[in-house]
């Protein structure tokens, strides 16, 4: 009994530090797939959201049915908006054929393993709901600097890779916490507008106190909040 209890936080440091090497070869996987996309559509990112309706309803567990579906980069996922509900519905993203991933089925989806069986909480206009199950889907998600999700004249577009001056400084996808959009800015001020009304959240660091993240020069690193949750990794142009 006593070699067990020794041997338990052993055993847990190891099994968290091949999750934290999952999650780091699931954002490889992204980056190796976003550079795929921006090569086919005139090094553009892709938008960060797009919404389209399905014929036929779905009843998910929390009790509503769904019909409207918001396609993001790595998944699409049933949607309403406001407050979090519906869920991630297939691995149908834009970047869906770099990934190989489906319409149509969950397997595949890129998202980070240790969340699996934890809670969190949505923040939606300084209102917290919650807490609800973490998604493996969402628990990857976007920096908002690296895309657009507001129609221009030409539609939703994402941005172009030109705009990062420093794409080995760029983090432009990293762990977020699984519940609700999966998106983070660093941006503050009146000026700046979420989607959904959503308020901003920090990467996560859930990886013995660091995050995982992909920058746009195609490589992926463990990250403390301290030295890299700054306009100097967050914003394209610095």
């Amino acid at each position: 009994m006593i070699l067990a209890a020794l041997l338990l936080p052993s055993l847990r440091s190891a099994k968290e530090s091949a999750l934290a090497a999952v999650c780091r070869s699931n954002l490889g996987q992204i980056t190796t797939a976003l550079h795929g996309y921006l090569s086919d559509n005139d090094e553009l990112t892709p938008p960060y959201q797009e919404h389209y309706s399905v014929g036929h309803s779905e009843l998910l567990e929390d009790g509503v049915s769904y019909s409207n579906v918001r396609r993001m980069w790595v998944h699409a996922e049933w949607f309403k908006s406001g407050p979090y509900k519906g869920g991630v519905k297939d691995g149908d993203g834009f970047l869906a054929e770099y990934l190989g991933t489906n319409e149509n089925t969950k397997a595949s989806i890129m998202g980070c393993p240790s969340i699996h069986g934890q809670q969190g909480y949505s923040t939606v206009n300084w209102i917290r709901y919650g807490p609800g199950v973490l998604e493996h889907g969402r628990a990857l998600g976007i920096n908002l600097d690296a895309t657009s999700w507001r129609f221009d004249s030409e539609g939703l577009t994402g941005r172009k890779i030109h705009e990062m001056d420093r794409p080995s400084k760029f983090i432009f996808f990293t762990d977020t916490l699984g519940y609700g959009s999966a998106y983070l800015a660093i941006h503050s001020g009146a000026a700046f507008s979420y989607p959904e009304g959503y308020t901003h959240g920090t990467p996560t660091p859930r990886h013995a106190g660091r995050f995982s993240g992909a920058f746009m020069d195609g490589h992926v690193a463990a990250c403390s909040l301290a030295k890299y949750w700054n306009s100097d990794y967050f914003l394209r142009n610095r």
